[in-house]
């Protein structure tokens, strides 16, 4: 019988420390790998995010409202009492092409340039599509009034002596009376000096500057009708006068219309009809609606 011997060495076991040891390497390994996983998709989100605002420009709700306010006080400008369209019809119903009646027109085309250069720089335009597309469509249409505007001005500048000196003419004849030779004396003064003022008037716009000819040619053979008229007051010489002065009547409304063109209706209106258009779209996007 084979004796046991008790003090025979037993061969370890495995060490629980050492499983412990080996699982909490491998806990840490998992922990640095899920934080940098983690900390890389939170780095690529912020990249992401920082390329989403530098593209699409991160337009705002604010963003929107700032460039409505901003278009809403173009469109006030526009529609105000001392706008461009006021001032010309007020000079022209009151005669007045003063120096002040100019500048108060170079006023608003400045203060105009000024607003709109101030919408074209903000963020909602410059970066949603849809809102620089209507933009576009405004400042073309406000490039068109502003030379509507720069032209008015030319215009007033070198034929406000021209203007009211006719208008002058008009309001004297209220007053003429038929038996006093010296009233057809003055009215041939006012003819020749009308005539001459017409002609020297040079806007750079070519049928405008035409209309002043055609002005002047009218007003002096007016004026030579005057004065054969006073020389010598026959029929013949009257009816001479009747036909000229007939003629400056159909020039004079064949001038005003082209003279008009200096500040034309449809440009004005097809000029506020893009301010809403862009008004509008930017108003719904400040309030969160989407076209």
């Amino acid at each position: 019988m084979e004796s046991t011997d008790n003090n025979q060495p037993v061969a370890p076991a495995e060490s629980p420390a050492a499983d412990g040891k080996n699982t909490k390497k491998k806990s840490k390994l998992g922990l640095v790998l899920g934080l940098t996983i983690g900390g890389g998709v939170l780095v690529l989100g912020g990249i992401l995010t920082l390329i989403l605002v530098l593209v699409l420009g991160g337009v705002s709700r604010q963003d929107f409202r700032a460039a409505a306010d901003q278009t809403r006080k173009i469109g006030t400008l526009v529609s105000s009492d001392g706008s461009f369209a006021t001032s010309i019809s007020s000079a022209l119903q009151s005669g007045d092409f003063s120096p002040s009646t100019i500048k108060s027109i170079q006023d608003f085309q400045s203060s105009l340039k000024k607003e709109m250069n101030t919408l074209s720089t903000m963020r909602a335009i410059k970066n949603d599509r849809d809102a620089k597309t209507k933009f576009d469509a405004m400042q073309a249409a406000y490039e068109k009034y502003d030379q509507d505007i720069s032209l008015t001005i030319k215009l007033l500048d070198e034929a406000s002596p021209a203007l009211t000196a006719i208008l002058k003419l008009a309001d004297d004849f209220s007053n003429f009376n038929y038996s006093d030779i010296n009233d057809f004396k003055q009215f041939a003064t006012s003819a020749h000096d009308i005539a001459k003022k017409c002609t020297t008037v040079k806007t750079g716009d070519g049928s405008i500057d035409q209309a002043f000819q055609d002005f002047g040619q009218a007003y002096e053979a007016f004026a030579a009708a005057l004065d054969q008229f006073i020389a010598n007051p026959s029929s013949e010489n009257n009816d001479a006068l009747s036909a000229t002065s007939t003629k400056v009547a159909t020039v004079s409304a064949t001038a005003m219309t082209t003279l008009n063109k200096a500040s034309d209706p449809k440009v004005a209106s097809n000029f506020t009809d893009t301010i809403n258009a862009l008004g509008s779209y930017l108003t719904d996007r400040a309030n969160g609606n989407k076209q």
